[in-house]
């Protein structure tokens, strides 16, 4: 009783996790999700106490599948550019159908969820970014007088671009903006050598 129960709340949160990720987290109502599913909006009740506890929850699933991703593409990675082409190719397969507005939703109307977006960034993605700068450097791919720290800011920055982008540009989907800020970051951070390698990355990809 307990695993089924288990498991429907986890087919709850990954559903609503689909309407958030296409239309918003405001604009989607608790009477949306459980049309959505065919189930009540009773039964949602009874695994989840609100709205908030929802997003809650569909945030840090994400976030720890996103840990997961940073660790095993840096782990799999042939170079420090290779390991940002592999973390697009994460984003492209989760971002399809995202709405940039998730984002300002978050921060406006959601705060707990938002202070645990902004630790992770802290606690985990800044990190990331940090050691991929430093070991292109090292593999002297990035040019070797980029300020990392600097660097490593801007880029956490980018994400909160992305809903005035959408808003702008509505004829292309987020992961084709995150796309395009990434490539834009990586030929401003490599030298030569680097840049030929983000080349020869986009022709592998494109075959």
């Amino acid at each position: 009783m307990e695993e089924d129960k288990s498991i429907l709340k986890s087919h709850i949160i990954a559903e609503a996790g689909l309407l958030f990720r296409q239309y918003g987290l405001k604009s989607v109502t608790m009477d949306d999700i459980a049309k959505h599913i065919g189930i009540s909006k009773r039964t949602i009740y009874q695994h989840l106490n609100d709205k908030e506890e929802l997003v809650n929850s569909l945030l840090e699933a994400r976030l720890s599948a996103h840990e997961y991703e940073l660790k095993t593409n840096s782990k799999a990675a042939i170079d420090a550019i290779h390991e940002v082409v592999l973390g697009l190719a994460n984003c492209n397969a989760w971002l399809t159908t995202f709405n940039g507005k998730v984002y300002y939703d978050l921060q406006k109307y959601f705060s707990s969820a938002w202070v645990k977006l902004k630790d992770f960034e802290e606690r985990c993605l800044s990190i990331s970014i940090k050691a991929n700068l430093k070991r292109g450097i090292a593999e002297e791919l990035y040019r070797k007088e980029i300020n990392v720290e600097i660097l490593t800011s801007l880029r956490l920055q980018q994400g909160q671009f992305i809903s005035g982008l959408q808003h702008d540009h509505q004829q292309y989907s987020t992961a084709h903006l995150i796309a395009e800020m990434t490539e834009h970051f990586l030929y401003g951070v490599c030298n030569v050598k680097g840049a030929r390698l983000i080349e020869k990355y986009k022709q592998v990809t494109k075959n």
